[in-house]
Order: C-alpha cells, then structure tokens, then sequence
C-alpha cells in the first residue's frame, strides 16, 4: 500500500539586522489609533511634512548621508527558536524624526505569512516602536500591555518584502541602551489562522495479517510535519501500531471533533490497511463499505462519518492512504469545509512506496507539501488548498506508482490519487509554510 519524492524541502526566511544612518524621517502617529489584536496598539500614520514642503511617501524612508556605521547586530546563536535579541545604543549619532526623536532602524526581509513578535525594552528611556513595509504597511506601539514603558509588537507580514523596524524614543532627545527583540510568532499565527487540531494514526505492525513497510512513520513524520508550523493544537494525538485500536481512534476523533472550533483546521490521517467488506446498510452502490484497518478490527467508512458529523472547523482535511480509500469520499465528504484525499479509487489497492521509504505515496507527497514543497504559486508563505492539491496531483503525476495494481472486480489498474471537495475553497489556507529564520553573518 503507499508513497514519493525529493528530500525535506525547507524555504528559508531571510532577517537582514542592519542599523541604517542618519538623516531625517517623517513620520509619527498623529491620532487614530485603535485596539489592535493581541491588545497591541495599532496606530494610523498621518503624513507629515519634509523640510521644503515634501510629504514623506507612506513608509519611512531616509535622507541625508550615513554618518556613524555602527556595527551589525551578532549573528543568532541558533536557526529557527527565533531571531534573539540584539542590543545597542540610541544617540545623536542615529539618524532623527522630524519631530525630534533619535532613530535606528534594522531590515527584516522575508515572504507573507512571516509572524513576528517585535519586543523593544530600556531602563534608560521611554520606548517607542515602528515598523513600515511594502504597500504601505506601517504599526506602532509605545507602552504595550503590561510593559510599563517598554513597547511590543506582534505581526504577520500581509505581502513579502523588505520590512523596516524603527527604535526610537516616546520623547524627542532621549537616548541610551535598548535591546531589540525579533522572535517567530505562533500566537498570532494562531490568531490568523486558528489551530491545527489533528488526530495521525499509522499502523505497520498487524496481529493478524501482513505488516507493512513504513506506515507507521508516515504517521510519525506528518504529525511531526505539522507541529513544527507552530500551530498544533495540544489535544492533537499521533497513534501508532499498538495504540491504533478501534476503540482509541475513535475517542481521539471525537474528542478532536469536540475540540475543533469555527477558525481551526481538522486533519484526520491514516496511513496503514484498507479493505472492502459487505455493506451492512443502504447507501453503498456497489453493495460495500471500505474500511481502514486498525490493530484490533476495522473502522467503516460510514462509522468513520458518523464520528466527524458535529464538525464545525474552518476546513477539515481527511486523508486516507490505504486500499479502497476512496470509497470513504462518498461517506466523509458530506458537509461543507472537508477536503478527502485518498490514495486510490474504492475498487483500487494502493501500493508501498518503498522508493520513498515511506508507507503510501499520497502520506509522502502530503508530507512534503505541507513541509512547504507546496508553497509554489506563488511562493508567499501561505499554503492553500489550491496549492496543496496541485502539489499533490504534480508529484503523483512525475513521481507515483507506475506498476498497475488489483482491482476488485478483476484484472488489473492503475493507482490515481482521488480528490474530494465538500464546497472548499480552492483559495482556503490550510498552512502557512515553513520558514527558518536566521540572522545574517557579519
């Protein structure tokens, strides 16, 4: 039964820390600011006047020529807990505002999708905190909740680019030592995106029929895949072998069901036996239902429905690499939200993808995608429902099994990925991808 394709594909997410030189800046809150989320401050920009009657352009921009070339911030000791902290010295030496205040500012580069948290503390001075970027995109805050003086933001970039963070002072004149803090954010990717709630069962070792090769780190892997993105929920539950009884599964689905809100995603996955037995009710056209086969017994396709009816999640994936999984879509794919992805047609087996050294293929190509392989049209760090289906339908095209394979009624077939759609957006987000963020060398 399963899997493909090219090794682990991580997208990295370039910070550039560069303290930039003096000159003179337009720009400060005037008014507007409302509550933003987080509780952070959120403040509209008004532009203000250049000297000679030039308005500043709607981001900060810089004039003037560099006169102090302060060193660059010290390279992150690790990739990916976060940027760290970088301290330094606000003085006349930095560039100013056009109303008085001392400034630096750094560059964060990276795609849409980046969520940062932006901390800028001193005992010296009141601190005052700006970022600008593409399309007009500025944020401020001065006093953050619960900071005192100090000042905090935390944001998603809407576009890629290249994003500008002013530390500066609440009062012109200030000066003294800060430090800046740059770290991922998973709350407010939380916030945007709401949670993913997951429930990954794999099962390679069967007590009564042949084992399979890699099934259980299919599951493994994909959960593993997951939770790296920041956003697993905590009552998600990876079962594997021993652990995937009928009666285990079904308690982590429903309970999974329970937990899923309007906002979050539910992802279902299976990566193990498949089998069609006698329908035990109406409703099946060719008089069977398909099963997924756990340790102690099967799991049907329309108890499987039944466990995943109370669903109220934003987009529920279920993905089935298995023989005969796609027998289950007619079953599974009853409401809006849900998204099947199935290994092989109802009367189809589906093979190991021992050239992967994966269990099943569509676990494989899944895996990848949602790693961030599937972050290609275009590569802005949100991956979308679209965008995961057509990675998955690319890979099986270049990549999936080529030997035909049994089919029920006789004979022998080839092995095609299934897709369903219960009214799912192919704009839909399902992920935003992976990013390691690291600061750059000096």
């Amino acid at each position: 039964m399963k899997k493909p394709i090219l090794g682990w594909w991580w997208v990295m997410l370039v910070v550039a820390l560069w303290p930039m030189g003096e000159g003179v800046l337009a720009a400060r809150p005037a008014g507007g600011a409302v509550l933003g989320g987080g509780g952070l401050l959120v403040a509209q920009h008004r532009l203000m006047d250049l000297p000679g009657g030039q308005e500043q352009a709607p981001a900060f921009g810089i004039g003037g020529s560099r006169t102090s070339a302060p060193g660059r911030a010290p390279e992150a000791t690790q990739p990916l807990a976060g940027l760290g902290s970088f301290p330094g010295v606000l003085s006349p030496t930095d560039g100013r505002l056009s109303s008085g205040e001392f400034v630096r500012f750094y560059s964060v580069s990276g795609p849409a999708g980046t969520a940062l948290t932006i901390t800028l503390r001193s005992s010296q001075f009141d601190t005052y905190l700006l970022v600008t970027g593409p399309d007009g995109f500025q944020e401020d805050n001065d006093d953050a909740p619960g900071m005192g003086t100090d000042s905090q933001l935390e944001l998603v970039f809407p576009v890629g680019g290249t994003y500008r963070v002013g530390v500066t002072s609440y009062a012109p004149g200030e000066t003294g030592a800060y430090t800046l803090d740059i770290r991922q954010s998973t709350r407010v990717l939380e916030a945007r995106q709401g949670r993913v709630v997951m429930v990954s069962v794999g099962v390679s070792r069967y007590p009564r029929a042949s084992d399979l090769a890699g099934t259980d780190e299919d599951a493994r892997a994909l959960f593993a895949t997951v939770r790296e993105r920041g956003v697993l929920s905590p009552q998600s539950v990876l079962l594997v072998n021993e652990q995937a009884t009928r009666a285990s599964v079904e308690r982590a689905v429903r309970a999974a069901v329970r937990e899923a809100g309007p906002q979050d995603v539910f992802v279902f996955f299976f990566s193990g036996h498949g089998n069609q037995v006698p329908a035990r009710g109406p409703g099946e056209l060719d008089g069977m239902d398909e099963t997924i086969e756990m340790v102690d017994g099967a799991i049907l396709d329309r108890e499987l429905a039944a466990w995943l009816a109370p669903l109220r999640s934003r987009l529920a994936i279920i993905a089935l690499d298995s023989c005969h999984a796609g027998g289950f879509a007619r079953d599974v794919i009853s409401a809006p939200g849900r998204l099947g992805l199935f290994s092989s047609e109802e009367d189809v087996l589906s093979l190991v993808a021992s050239s992967f050294q994966a269990g099943g293929y569509l676990a494989f190509f899944l895996r990848e995608g949602l790693a961030g392989a599937a972050d290609v049209a275009p590569a802005d760090g949100v991956i979308t429902v679209g965008e995961l289906v057509h990675y998955l339908r690319e890979q099986w095209a270049a990549h999936g099994p080529r030997q035909r394979v049994e089919a029920s009624a006789g004979g022998r077939t080839y092995q095609h990925l299934v897709v369903e759609r219960g009214v799912v957006s192919m704009d839909e987000v399902v992920l935003f991808s992976a990013r390691e963020v690291k600061a750059p060398t000096p």
